[in-house]
């Protein structure tokens, strides 16, 4: 077994030898390693600039009932962070998940979501992203599956100015 304990993308070499010889093959960029969090299970925020995000049951289970958490994602130095759903799939009537641009839900609503139409690219100016996800007592689903990114604020590319003497 291999273990990454750092986010980022690295590639991997197989090699295989035998009596008859050996070779190998090397995959650049082959293993993508980002940050994932489900909703409800301890983790109430992240400062990660990039990663997923999934209800109770992860990317392959359904969530639980009578459900009711928060998730920030606050990367500090953004300018706006994007989530995009690859899967939604709630109890229509009773769950569902608010999204807001800011720290808490005093901030504007970025949208409120439930049954199975899967939102729209959701966009955070403030560089702050709150998830709020409730669920009832009875029925659940697949839930959700998003991703997001965040951009840095305002920020210039620094520019190098030197001079070389040639005495």
């Amino acid at each position: 077994n291999v273990i990454y304990n750092a986010i980022g993308t690295y590639s991997v070499k197989l090699e295989a030898s035998n009596a008859f010889g050996a070779d190998s093959i090397t995959k650049i960029g082959y293993i993508q390693v980002v940050n994932s969090y489900n909703m409800c299970t301890g983790t109430t925020s992240t400062s990660a600039s990039a990663g997923n995000l999934f209800d109770s049951g992860g990317p392959n289970g359904s969530y639980q009932n009578s459900e009711n958490c928060q998730f920030l994602i606050n990367p500090g130095c953004t300018g706006t962070i994007s989530v995009t759903f690859s899967q939604f799939v709630t109890e229509s009537c009773c769950d569902q998940l608010s999204v807001y641009n800011g720290t808490n839900t005093s901030a504007p609503l970025l949208g409120y979501y439930s049954g199975s139409t899967i939102p729209p690219t959701l966009y955070a100016s403030s560089g702050k992203m709150l998830f709020v996800w409730n669920t009832d007592g009875s029925v659940t689903s697949n839930g959700f599956a998003a991703t997001w990114t965040s951009t840095l604020s305002g920020t210039v590319p620094p520019v190098a100015s030197f001079s070389v003497s040639t005495t």
